[in-house]
């Protein structure tokens, strides 16, 4: 086991290092590199895990608690859930099942899975944890909340999912401790939001793995309003710099990646994208 740890650790840091080699003009990403090897290194015993991207984090940090975010993107995690799940499960959500299954990683002995039904793969793995004995809440999104009878379904969902968290984290959550993390979130994500649109269309100043990276940190920070922060004064700099250098680059053809999402540190297309010469279609802000 002690060598699949090492071939994790070296896949984060290959990743890391060929995106600090790309950081242009902008020691500033260092804070977002840090933060993604901290979380990939962590050992500690998260309480409430979110399995995706499609649950509102707000509800788990009005209870106190901070969500640790599970979304894979790891090759080598990947391959040690070989044995836990059918073959054709997903490679997203196979290195999802493999993260869990460190042995030298956080203890989730007594965390509560936050499992969203979104897909075919999502309910192997509810499977899979909930045959192990662990804690799981599932929440069944409707795909389309256009209409009374769906929305009515989601709102039922959100609340039986905080009624989880609150047993689970023996805490009490409020209409106002749900508005006031409700605008810290809004915050953060708007920083987001205008880091991506200042380092739009300009590779010479911001590569693409850059602007997945940033996004992908999101999930990964366990200090949200520093990250947001350190995110405004990046943003802050990459919008003078782009008044200050014009785009000398000749324009380079726009490749759009489908299929499974782009996690980090799986940054394999992206590089090879980069290298080639062409440049990813708009990185968009996941919504929660």
């Amino acid at each position: 086991m002690k060598d699949k740890i090492n071939i994790l650790e070296n896949e984060y840091m290959v990743s890391l290092d060929k995106i600090w080699s790309q950081r242009k003009r902008l020691p500033e990403i260092k804070y977002f590199l840090d933060t993604e090897y901290t979380w990939a290194m962590n050992k500690s015993k998260p309480s409430v895990v979110i399995l995706g991207t499609g649950i509102p984090e707000e509800l788990v940090y009005a209870s106190g608690e901070k969500p640790y975010w599970i979304i894979g993107g790891s090759l080598a995690s990947t391959a040690w859930s070989d044995d836990e799940v059918p073959r054709d499960t997903d490679p997203v959500s196979r290195s999802i099942l493999g993260f869990i299954h460190r042995t030298d990683g956080a203890d989730f002995s007594d965390s509560l899975f936050i499992i969203p039904m979104v897909s075919d793969s999502m309910r192997k793995i509810a499977y899979q944890l909930n045959s192990e004995g662990r804690k799981i809440c599932l929440v069944d999104i409707p795909p389309d909340h256009s209409e009374r009878q769906a929305e009515v379904k989601y709102q039922r969902q959100m609340f039986d999912m905080m009624k989880a968290i609150a047993e689970h984290t023996k805490s009490r959550i409020t209409r106002g401790s749900v508005i006031s993390e409700a605008k810290r979130v809004s915050k953060a994500r708007y920083a987001l939001m205008s880091f991506l649109k200042y380092s739009h269309d300009r590779p010479d100043i911001v590569p693409d793995t850059v602007r997945l990276l940033i996004q992908d940190s999101y999930y990964r920070t366990n200090h949200i309003d520093e990250w947001t922060y350190r995110l405004q004064m990046l943003t802050q700099k990459v919008a003078e710099l782009t008044k200050r250098f014009a785009y000398v680059g000749q324009n380079r053809p726009a490749v759009a990646v489908m299929g499974s999402p782009i996690v980090f540190p799986n940054y394999k297309i992206p590089f090879l994208i980069n290298d080639v010469g062409l440049n990813m279609t708009d990185v968009k802000v996941q919504k929660g």
